[in-house]
């Protein structure tokens, strides 16, 4: 199998950008941090979160290409490696007491392939789509911590209806809440991210699927999924087929078309008025 088209994207109307898409020789991901919720920036960073990400994708990059370990083995040799990393900075701060809301974290779509099949990992919400020949599609996702953002997405919609606030003060009403699901984090009842809990690796979507004569390969971070999960609600078997007409930047330009036109998230209710936004696309014959 060989890479006949290949394309990337990730952008942010933020400052600074907590996403990462990357496409190597043989290889590809896309991440999405979070920085932690108490809004300390303990790496004196541009954001926690920007840390951790550049440090995964720096990682991966040096380390991908070792085919005699698998990709969960990779991802707990990272977390050992950037945890090691990241009580080195913050150690300076003798007295600080870190929670566990503090640590920054990702969620992780990567793949890796080889002669005739990919192996692929995720972790978190971003998701991966392989259409394999004509018809089969592989869907992988991990739909875990949306409950719990459904939860808070309904107290930040009743607190506009019944209280008039706007989006940014129903957000404030909502941090509690926040908090209280980000303690449910890398916990059997709650929701698995990429942090520095290696048990999270255990229970990662992960696996390998013998390719056909013809595959193509879409990573996305939630930030670019919710254009088809939310916004147009695309069937999952014609997503791939809608970002090959319209194009990783046309997609994007329409999902950041519809955020502006409902700036208070009113038409389609949602925890931040615009998210980070990563895409892969690859194509095999």
């Amino acid at each position: 199998m060989k890479v006949i088209q290949k394309d990337s994207i990730s952008k942010s109307l933020k400052k600074y950008n907590e996403d990462i898409s990357y496409i190597g020789d043989s290889w590809a991901w896309v991440i999405d941090g979070a920085t932690g919720l108490s809004g300390r920036n303990l790496l004196k960073d541009k954001t926690d979160a920007s840390w951790f990400v550049y440090q995964w994708n720096e990682y991966l990059i040096s380390n991908i290409k070792n085919y005699n370990f698998d990709l969960s083995t990779i991802i707990k040799l990272g977390i050992e490696s950037i945890y090691d990393k990241y009580r080195f900075l913050v150690k300076k701060e003798e007295d600080l007491l870190i929670s566990p809301i503090d640590f920054p974290s990702a969620t992780i779509a990567l793949i890796r392939w080889n002669s005739n099949h990919i192996e692929y990992f995720l972790l978190g919400d971003c998701e991966i789509l392989i259409q394999n020949g004509q018809t089969n599609l592989v869907h992988i996702s991990d739909e875990a911590l949306k409950p719990f953002d459904d939860k808070v997405i309904d107290l930040m919609t009743n607190e506009k209806i019944i209280n008039g606030l706007t989006h940014d003060e129903a957000r404030d009403k909502a941090t509690s809440m926040l908090v209280e699901h980000r303690l449910m984090k890398n916990k059997p009842k709650g929701y698995w991210s990429l942090e520095f809990d290696d048990i999270a690796v255990d229970m990662a979507k992960k696996g390998k699927i013998c390719l056909d004569q013809e595959a193509k390969c879409l990573l996305m971070s939630d930030g670019f999924s919710i254009l088809f999960q939310k916004y147009l609600k695309v069937d999952k078997y014609k997503i791939i087929n809608f970002v090959e007409k319209n194009g990783l930047v046309g997609c994007y330009n329409l999902l950041r078309d519809i955020e502006s036109n409902d700036s208070e998230c009113i038409r389609y209710p949602r925890l931040k008025k615009s998210d980070d936004s990563s895409a892969v696309f690859i194509r095999f014959f």
